[in-house]
């Protein structure tokens, strides 16, 4: 059993050195828990990376609050999933009031054209390889088609739950899930559920205490409810944050949104924590933090409430189902942000430097399996030279 000093400790130092994505994160946890202090197995490592796939909201964040819980219950968790986005959150803060004060001034325009195709690529490289694993046959791909020009058409949060509330029943009509014999949860823990719970209820009406600004409340109300509502990961959540901050409320620029998400990229730690970036602009530190709050611990939350009755969840033969059909829209929507992006940004840079850059990008994702902290960095380079020397 590790104290929540150590676990604290542990995760501040993961979350300070996990750049590249989430599964980069997940690689940091399983190094430092099951090879170096050995207090967990590879089982537990690829149960957590299971529930997390299945539920909403960010993956790598949901992964450490399990294997948190695994290792010291309600409080383990919690406390992990503060150390780990601790890191992220102070340089994203940091890099907005940098960016808002004197961004105009110091080239970023021309790195953030830099990077732009390397954040196409990487959408393209996941959705080509979530695309490989999860689509087959001919309803796949109807679906991937309907999701990706659904979301592309119109992309918006009822647009997706409508997508993937089709997706889902069709995939429960037409898939055969194969069906595992169905084990018995873990007894215990009620205690602690009633407290998660608890504890949400007292944060949903923390956070409604500080809703003295309309622009603030929303965004950290849309940030919860995308937290909740989307499955995929952070990938899945740009084009709904696009179409929310740039499209819907027209609050963000989109030169002002690609710099929030690729700071995400360029820092360590979960791609969403670009939801900082975005609550710096509109309330400074407070909105950061909150904003932060409101991407990540409601799905973590939940992450925590639902581990426990994994293993019946799981062996469901109609949730298999349902995840199955759902798949395929996950990578249409992923598509979908790659095409919206590119398409918006394109006409406003050099084409023929940027369609180089996104596709020897995509080759070093797709291919060779690059960091992509090192590629956004480079392109950045490229970018500042093409376009502000």
């Amino acid at each position: 059993m590790q104290s929540l000093t150590q676990l604290f400790k542990k995760f501040l130092i993961i979350g300070s050195t996990s750049f590249g994505g989430y599964m980069a994160l997940v690689a940091m946890v399983r190094e430092q828990f099951v090879s170096k202090d050995k207090v967990i197995d590879d089982e537990v490592i690829a149960e957590g990376i299971t529930i997390a796939s299945l539920l909403p909201g960010p993956v790598a964040v949901n992964v450490v609050a399990y294997t948190a819980y695994t290792l010291g219950g309600v409080r383990a968790a919690l406390i992990s999933v503060v150390a780990v986005l601790i890191p992220s959150l102070v340089l994203v803060t940091a890099f907005a009031a940098l960016y808002f004060s004197v961004g105009e001034y110091i080239g970023i325009e021309g790195v953030l054209k830099g990077i732009m195709p390397v954040i196409v690529a990487l959408l393209l490289s996941v959705a080509a390889t979530m695309g490989i694993k999860s689509v087959s046959g001919r309803l796949d791909g109807l679906l991937l088609i309907f999701a990706t020009v659904g979301f592309i058409l119109l992309p918006r949060y009822e647009i997706v739950l409508g997508v993937f509330l089709i997706s889902g029943f069709m995939g429960i009509l037409f898939r055969k899930p194969v069906v595992s014999p169905i084990e018995e949860a873990k007894p215990g823990g009620a205690a602690q559920l009633v407290i998660v719970a608890l504890l949400l209820l007292v944060a949903c009406f923390s956070v409604r205490y500080f809703f003295y600004d309309y622009k603030m409340a929303r965004l950290v109300t849309e940030f919860a409810s995308i937290s909740l509502s989307l499955f995929g990961g952070g990938y899945v959540m740009v084009p709904m944050l696009k179409g929310i901050l740039v499209e819907q409320t027209q609050w963000f620029s989109l030169d002002e949104f690609m710099a929030g998400i690729s700071v995400g990229q360029i820092t360590p730690g979960p791609i969403l924590i670009s939801a900082a970036f975005f609550g710096y602009k509109l309330n400074g530190v407070i909105g950061a933090i909150l904003a932060t709050v409101a991407i990540f611990f409601p799905s973590s939350l939940v992450m925590i409430i639902v581990s426990k009755f994994f293993v019946q969840f799981k062996s469901n033969p109609w949730v298999q189902g349902a995840l199955a059909g759902i798949k395929p829209a996950i990578v249409g929507l992923i598509l979908a942000a790659a095409i919206s992006i590119y398409w918006d940004y394109w006409y406003t840079t050099k084409p023929v430097l940027t369609l180089g850059i996104l596709i020897i990008s995509f080759l070093l994702f797709f291919r060779f399996k690059i960091n992509p902290a090192i590629v956004v960095v480079a392109s950045g380079g490229i970018g500042y030279i093409a376009y502000s020397v």
